[in-house]
This record gives structure tokens, C-alpha cells and sequence, in this order.
């Protein structure tokens, strides 16, 4: 009879325990199974509940094993989620590098459009000043041909002058016959491609023009001087007194200014 009474007992506390495991499991976060459930005493209880009894205990071991899996996802979770945040975070500075990247790239971007137009602006200022200069260089060319042959204009008329100077200089005295004889010969002396040569020699250079002059009977030639021939028409101690050919000026033209 008291063998009986307790069989009830023992199914409630079973039923009452696996209840209490399968709620900490299901409910909230995992909780141990209390130790200090009542112990039953196998002695007590009849021969077909040994059964109920091992299934108790599988029971208690079971919820164990689920709470220690339960743990373990749980710590697997964290650090899932702690990842996720590292991640994210790596995934924010990704992102501040990738934008300061592109910012870098457009200020470069703008330097180089910056750049090439400055560029281009030079070379289209070295165009028109290299055109300038083909101009310029024309200009000076048709200048200096010009000049030329203003100077052998001003040389042709400088002999001429140095002629006709000469003749008034040697043929100031006498009739009109000995006038025309003087100047004859004069010209006849003087009218010479070697000594217009000469002539226009000095008068290129930055030396004295030659003239015409005379010296008395007692009086030396001087330097650089070549006298004229005498004739009929023409009384000695005539000469021209050239330029000095040893000076550095000598050859070198008379500047235009």
C-alpha cells in the first residue's frame, strides 16, 4: 500500500522536473536544472516505473546538453555580432578613404585642366611671337637691303662730290680753256676704280673723308698721301690725302644712326 501511495508521487516529480527543464529551455536564456530535486528512492517505487525513472534522467541530460549548445550559440552569436561591427567599421573607413581618394583625384583633375590650359595659352603666345618674328626679321631684312642701297646711293654721290670738290679746289685760277684742261685732268687722275675703291674705304669707316690739297715746293708729302700726275692742264704739288689704312676703324662701315 505505501508502495503504491508514492508511485504518483514519483510520476509528479518527473513530469514536474522535465516541465521545469523544457520551460528554462524554451523561455528566456538558459538556466542549470536544479540539484537539489528530491531524490526518489528505486526501492519504493513498483517495477514498472524503473522505465519512467531512466527516462527522467536522459530527460535531465538531454536539457543539460541543450543548455550547453544554447551557450555556445549564444558566445558564437557575440562574436558574430562583434565581427559584424568591426566589420561595418572597417566598411565606414573603406568608405572615408575611398572618398578622399576621389576628392584627391578631382583636385588633381582640375590642376592638370589648370595646367594643360596654361600650357596651351604659351604655346599660342609663342606662335604669334614666333609669327612676330618671322615679321620682324622680314621687316629688318627689307630695312637692311634698304639701308644698302641708300649707302652705295650716298657713296656714289660722296665721289661724286669729292670730284667735283677736287676740281673746284685744284682749277680755281685761269681762263675758261684753262679751267676745262684743269678739270680734265683732275677727273682724268682721280675718276679711277682703284681710287674710288679707296675712297669709298675710308669714307665706310669711321675715319677722315679724303680731300684734295696741295703743298708748296719745301713741304714734305705726308702720310698715307699720293700725289697727281703732272700735265698740261695740271701744276704739281697736287695730292689726296687718304685715311689711315692701319687703323682698327678702317674697313668697318659707318653705323646708320
Amino acid at each position: 500500500m505505501q508502495t503504491r501511495s508514492l508511485f504518483p508521487l514519483a510520476l509528479a516529480l518527473a513530469a514536474a522536473g522535465a516541465g521545469l527543464g523544457l520551460l528554462a529551455w524554451t523561455e528566456g536564456p538558459a538556466r542549470p536544472v536544479p540539484d537539489d530535486l528530491p531524490e526518489l528512492s528505486v526501492s519504493v517505487l513498483p517495477p514498472e516505473a524503473d522505465g519512467l525513472v531512466d527516462a527522467l534522467a536522459t530527460a535531465y541530460e538531454d536539457v543539460r546538453g541543450l543548455e550547453a549548445e544554447v551557450a555556445r550559440a549564444e558566445e558564437a552569436l557575440g562574436k558574430a555580432r562583434r565581427e559584424l561591427s568591426r566589420l561595418h567599421g572597417q566598411r565606414a573607413d573603406h568608405a572615408e578613404r575611398v572618398a578622399g581618394l576621389q576628392a584627391e583625384a578631382r583636385r588633381a583633375e582640375e590642376a592638370l585642366a589648370q595646367a594643360t590650359g596654361a600650357r596651351d595659352a604659351l604655346v599660342s603666345a609663342l606662335v604669334q611671337a614666333g609669327e612676330a618674328l618671322q615679321v620682324a626679321r622680314a621687316e629688318h631684312a627689307d630695312l637692311q637691303a634698304q639701308g644698302e642701297r641708300w649707302r652705295s646711293r650716298s657713296l656714289d654721290a660722296g665721289f661724286d662730290g669729292f670730284l667735283a670738290s677736287a676740281q673746284l679746289t685744284a682749277c680755281d685760277r685761269g681762263t675758261r680753256r684753262r679751267h676745262g684742261r684743269c678739270r680734265a685732268a683732275v677727273r682724268d687722275a682721280l675718276d679711277q676704280p682703284v681710287v674710288e675703291a679707296t675712297w669709298r674705304r675710308c669714307a665706310d669707316g669711321r675715319q677722315a673723308v679724303p680731300v684734295l690739297a696741295h703743298r708748296g715746293r719745301d713741304e714734305q708729302l705726308p702720310s698715307f698721301a699720293e700725289p697727281l700726275p703732272v700735265t698740261s692742264g695740271l701744276e704739281d704739288g697736287w695730292y689726296v690725302a687718304w685715311c689711315d689704312p692701319t687703323l682698327p676703324e678702317a674697313g668697318e662701315p659707318v653705323d646708320a644712326g
